[in-house]
């Protein structure tokens, strides 16, 4: 097993999949509040006419690619825990973007995913 190589992959992976709920959130926002009251072909019609949600699918495909990567060279419990940042790095990224305000709670929240990330990888 080739650790730094799985690490890179997993990293990658955790990176792309913060961009691609970057694109497909917007992609979601985009449809609007008034969802509840359209129906869901027309819905369904929106988001696949908008470039985040092919973007964001496309992301996620590469990060399952990348993923699979990261499984061949290193055991789940060493994998897993870097995918477990995109709790933290997903959110971050809203908030320097706008989308997101960052509470105290958030940040609480942040300090235990990242103890148990700590603990995870020992």
């Amino acid at each position: 097993m080739n650790t730094q190589t799985g690490y890179l992959f997993a990293i990658a992976s955790m990176l792309g999949n913060v961009a691609c709920q970057q694109f497909l959130s917007r992609a979601f926002k985009a449809v609007g509040s008034s969802a509840t009251k359209r129906d869901w072909l027309e819905i369904l019609s929106t988001v696949l006419k908008d470039y985040r949600f092919w973007a964001g699918g496309s992301l996620a495909g590469l990060c399952l690619a990348l993923w699979a990567v990261a499984l061949s060279q290193l055991p789940i419990s060493r994998v897993l825990p870097v995918m477990a940042l995109v709790f933290i790095a997903s959110p971050l990224v809203a908030a320097v973007l706008g989308d997101e305000i960052i509470r105290p709670i958030n940040v609480a929240g942040f300090i235990v995913i990242s103890i148990g990330v700590v603990l995870a990888s020992k």
